[in-house]
């Protein structure tokens, strides 16, 4: 029997024309196995028809969700799975054009079920759902949350402008509130306010800002000082001004120590000697 291997490839608003596929054009480590996974315009799927090598080539998927079939002509994949168009292009093709085919149909990309994170995470941008996918799932495809700079929720808009509000402990911790996302879904890490430590220290960057927290303590949170640092020349910048303290003298006991307010910059100076 010959072989035919269609390849659909989801572009904006075009209809599915076909592309000769070439030699080991892709790889199954490539193509995710979903089998609950609907189908959509954008995404990428291989269909293979044995015996019809002919039919061989790329579609485009139209954004309604249709591509053009030679022999067949459109074929509207609304609400249909991988298993479930297969299906369906056996039943076209029996229809007075093969005997007896047999169809499978592969994901390759999956382009149609979006949905976008934003705020404390690693990686922020727009994701695509590979089938079932939980918010635990989708964190960690986006890198995990930023603990420094994330207030401890993560909260889920749905597309009809539901929202969900998770506290990001329990739910990395023993899963409450791992719900399944769904198409159109805005997963928001919320960012609290900040402040900067910068200058010799080990580890410089923003924190994360909370009521009471003091110098030593943001210094204690980045590290600690280099070797090179001097204490006691350090100065903090808050509303354009500046504001030296002497971090030695605090550490001693002898000082009272800081406490920092959102937007504050801490900085150690390099000793000169």
């Amino acid at each position: 029997m010959r072989t035919l291997t269609l390849l659909l490839l989801a572009t904006y608003g075009t209809a599915a024309t076909a592309i000769p596929l070439a030699a080991n054009d892709f790889s199954t480590s490539q193509i995710a196995a979903q089998t609950d996974y609907v189908l959509g315009a954008r995404d990428v799927i291989v269909i293979t028809v044995f015996g019809e090598a002919s039919l061989s080539g790329r579609y485009v998927v139209a954004d309604d969700g249709s591509i053009r079939m030679p022999e067949i002509g459109r074929v509207v994949m609304a609400g249909l799975t991988k298993d479930g168009l297969a299906a369906h292009l056996e039943t076209l093709l029996r229809d007075g054009y093969l005997r007896s085919p047999q169809v499978t149909v592969q994901m390759m990309e999956h382009r149609s079920q979006r949905v976008d994170v934003t705020g404390a995470v690693k990686q922020p941008g727009e994701y695509f759902l590979r089938g079932e996918t939980t918010l635990l799932q989708l964190l960690s495809r986006a890198g995990g949350v930023e603990a420094d700079t994330s207030i401890g929720e993560v909260r889920v808009r749905r597309a009809n402008g539901e929202e969900f509000t998770v506290n990001y402990s329990e739910l990395s911790s023993n899963a409450t509130g791992n719900m399944v996302l769904n198409a159109g879904d805005v997963v928001l890490v919320p960012e609290g306010q900040q402040v900067f430590v910068g200058g010799e220290v080990k580890q410089p960057g923003a924190l994360l800002f909370a009521d009471g927290l003091t110098a030593t303590q943001a210094l204690t949170r980045v590290g600690g000082p280099t070797p090179l640092a001097r204490l006691r020349g350090a100065y903090i910048l808050r509303d354009g001004e500046r504001l030296t303290l002497n971090l030695k003298r605090i550490l001693d006991g002898r000082d009272t120590n800081l406490v920092l307010q959102p937007g504050d910059q801490l900085y150690l100076r390099k000793s000169v000697f």
